[in-house]
């Protein structure tokens, strides 16, 4: 039998005799097991040797066995409560390395103070040095854009005017600069439909900002673009009607919900805008492979209806309407019959003597075709038209005074002056209005008898 007792080697007497005891039992087995072995080599000999009876022994050490552990667990015990010592050791310890490093904390500490110092000015610095770099980057973003939009909005004057000197927008010293054939000019140098043509192209221009061009075209819109030529535009209506057709075609080829609206008080740009939509379903239905339409409507007694007038003359159109009017359908053009009695005077006097409404009144090669009883009165008629000359005015602009000259007289009014547009037109050239209101219901006596109501107010 072999135990370990190195553990307890501190334990001096209990330790020694359990080493003796588990000495004195090792050797009893020993000389037991040579006996035992002598017998099984001569099985048939005599043993004189006795058996050693190990069992006190065995009671012993296990004894000695346990009073050796009983004294390991008080030995322990003591070690134990050692801890405190330990404790103020450790203690005493601490104190001693404190004063070891107390310069060196001191200094910490006041590094710990300057770095906290430094970390807010430069938390400071770098908020500020943020703030402009942010302030830098949309000062750059902005000229960018003002770069970018200036070059979309120049292309688009170009490709209405025909010209890229025509009209040009510059941006320097923080300033717009417009220029009309290379020169400098003021807004208010420049006619009403020339700007709002270069509003028409800002804002085209404006619904690309902060996009790309490509993408931009993809996202749906709904575009509404409220009367796109004036009276001031005539001269460039091919540009303009152009224009609205390259962009419409971007828009809605872009995109197939993408919708516009175009809505107008002119039968003609009506009618270019029909042949503008005719052409974009027709794209449409090739891009996508479905069906699309668009639907016209005119505004009569406040309510919209489908327009009716497809596929037929214009002036003739208007001459008709301006003859309902007179003879007493007063109520579906009220609000724009105005515009509409200016759009023939303007059609009539420009396709017979090739000059504008302005000339009427003092051009005695024409006005000396009337009758002599007519000729001061459709004069004066004529002067107080030209004088008051359209919703687009532009000294009403300026001055405030009311956008449109027919909404601020009588009903008895608008229909007296619808009457005596179309004498005017009818003294002059017969037969050209009886051929444009034919199919229209006792023209010639209706007319016949204004006429001569004109020339009784001509007479007094």
């Amino acid at each position: 039998m072999v135990i370990d007792f190195a553990p307890y080697v501190k334990l001096k007497t209990n330790c020694e005799a359990c080493v003796n005891l588990l000495s004195e039992i090792n050797s009893s087995i020993l000389y037991n097991n040579s006996i035992i072995q002598s017998k099984i080599d001569n099985p048939y000999g005599c043993c004189e040797k006795k058996i050693k009876s190990i069992n006190s022994l065995w009671i012993q050490f296990n004894s000695a066995l346990e009073l050796l552990e009983y004294e390991r667990i008080e030995y322990n015990k003591n070690v134990t409560a050692t801890q405190p010592i330990i404790n103020e050791l450790n203690e005493i310890n601490g104190h001693i390395a404190s004063y070891d490093i107390k310069d060196d904390y001191n200094e910490y500490l006041e590094s710990i103070k300057h770095e906290s110092k430094e970390r807010e000015e430069f938390t400071e610095i770098k908020a500020e040095f943020e703030k402009v770099s942010q302030d830098l980057n949309e000062l750059e973003a902005k000229q960018r854009n003002v770069k970018i939009a200036l070059s979309i909005i120049n292309h688009n004057l170009s490709y209405i005017f025909f010209s890229s000197e025509r009209f040009r927008i510059e941006y320097k010293n923080n300033n717009y600069v417009l220029l009309s054939n290379g020169k400098s000019v003021c807004p208010s140098q420049i006619s009403q439909g020339e700007r709002n043509i270069i509003g028409l192209c800002y804002f085209f221009a404006s619904i690309l900002q902060n996009q790309e061009e490509n993408i931009a075209y993809t996202k749906d819109y709904l575009l509404v673009i409220d009367d796109p030529i004036s009276s001031f535009d005539i001269e460039n209506r091919t540009g303009i009607m152009s224009f609205l057709r390259y962009q419409l075609g971007k828009f809605l080829l872009g995109n197939i919900d993408t919708r516009a609206i175009i809505m107008t008080h002119d039968l003609l740009t009506f009618y270019d805008s029909e042949k503008i939509f005719d052409e974009l379903t027709d794209g449409c239905k090739s891009k996508y492979n479905i069906n699309f339409i668009y639907k016209q409507y005119e505004l009569k007694n406040k309510t919209l209806i489908r327009f009716s007038y497809k596929s037929r003359q214009e002036y003739t159109e208007l001459l008709k309407i301006v003859y309902n009017f007179a003879s007493g359908d007063v109520t579906h053009y009220n609000l724009i019959i105005g515009n509409i009695m200016r759009q023939v005077l303007e059609a009539f006097s420009t396709f017979q003597y090739k000059k504008g409404i302005d000339k009427i009144s003092t051009d005695r090669g024409i006005l000396d075709l009337l009758p002599d009883v007519y000729q001061t009165y459709f004069e004066n008629l004529m002067y107080r038209l030209i004088l008051n000359n359209g919703s687009h005015k532009l000294d009403q602009t300026k001055s405030m005074y009311d956008m449109n000259f027919f909404a601020v007289i009588s009903e008895s009014e608008k229909q007296r002056t619808a009457k005596e547009i179309l004498c005017f037109i009818y003294l002059l050239n017969k037969k050209h209005l009886l051929c444009h209101l034919d199919g229209c219901r006792d023209v010639e006596q209706n007319l016949t008898q204004w006429c001569y109501e004109i020339k009784c107010n001509a007479g007094a």
